[in-house]
């Protein structure tokens, strides 16, 4: 059996004296998707942030190929192979695709001055080979959320030679996007590098992943391989009781209408939706990547202006000036 390729033992993290990570252990082999699952604020980004060097960790050692490193920045991280598809997006939006696939690692020419077109030619490479649906030349400002995922995507992949960590890489991606995923962290497997996957899409995992880590509370709390363990034990060691039912019986709702949607459109995104939200109803609102749900909400919230139809809080037409 190899050696392992990175070993994190004994990690922990406090933030102005609060303990967010306690004495975890975490180690990746050649050439395996190692899926790393907790609730929110079990300290798996913060883990995978004291990797990239993001973060310091306050105790622990970590090891790459046997010998000890340091990772004091990003820079650190990068240099050792080491990339991280982060949960929220890193990009310069007023850059190019591929500026922003290369920033930091722009090609030059002999002269020190930046290689335009070749970095446009490797930046189509990339995108080509990974079958990304982008223009190296467009402009990130102008791109939807699920594009810029696919930049920082893109990135990560120039940088990896020998760990990828991918925190909720599919949570603004469409089945397809998430199907072209899957088939490229396939690849990388192939090709002996280290995958760490962060998801709460459970569904997902059993797709890719080799072996599993669970946090709770920022401790770890079992690691081993993936098909060890059913999903009902994952949830029951994630949340640290037994789950008897996912999704319990709730009440019938109201007849009270709460808030009422009236042909709201904003002319581009979305147009002429209607719809009633009781009292003590859960309303769920489901569409394709891009097909406007995010605006529809931010519409009805405030947070941008919808040009037609109106809101009603109780049956009092309302129009919030900011969230």
């Amino acid at each position: 059996m190899p050696d392992p390729l990175l070993e994190m033992k004994g990690i922990s993290k406090s933030f102005a004296g609060n303990p967010v990570l306690s004495d975890v252990d975490l180690v990746l082999w050649p050439a395996e998707v190692h899926a790393l699952v907790g609730e929110n604020g079990a300290g798996k980004s913060t883990l995978m942030k004291i990797l990239n060097g993001v973060y310091q960790r306050d105790s622990g050692h970590i090891r790459l190929e046997g010998k000890e490193i340091s990772l004091s920045s990003p820079h650190d991280a990068r240099r050792a192979g080491i990339s991280m598809i982060f949960q929220e997006h890193t990009l310069a939006t007023h850059l190019t695709v591929a500026e922003n696939i290369f920033l930091g690692m722009e090609p030059v020419r002999s002269a020190g001055i930046l290689n335009n077109s070749k970095m446009v030619d490797l930046a189509k490479e990339v995108l080509e080979r990974n079958s990304f649906p982008l223009k190296a030349s467009a402009s990130v400002s102008r791109l939807t959320r699920a594009e810029k995922q696919l930049v920082e995507i893109a990135r990560a992949l120039t940088i990896a030679t020998r760990v990828v960590v991918m925190d909720e890489p599919t949570a603004m991606l469409s089945h397809k996007e998430c199907e072209a995923l899957f088939d490229i962290i396939r690849d990388l497997r192939e090709r002996g590098l280290a995958i760490v996957y962060i998801s709460h899409r459970m569904e997902e995992l059993p797709q890719i992943a080799d072996r599993l880590t669970i946090l709770r509370d920022g401790r770890r709390v079992y690691s081993g391989a993936f098909n060890s363990m059913d999903m009902h034990g994952i949830i029951c060691h994630m949340v640290g009781r037994e789950i008897h039912e996912l999704y319990p019986s709730r009440g019938e709702p109201g007849s009270e209408t709460m808030l009422e949607v009236r042909n709201l459109g904003n002319g581009r995104q979305y147009r002429n939706v209607s719809f009633e939200l009781h009292k003590g109803e859960i309303l769920g609102l489901a569409g394709l990547v891009g097909a406007g749900r995010t605006a529809l909400a931010q519409g009805i919230f405030g947070l941008r202006t919808p040009t037609e139809g109106c809101v009603l809080m109780r049956g009092k037409p309302a129009r919030f000036a900011s969230s």
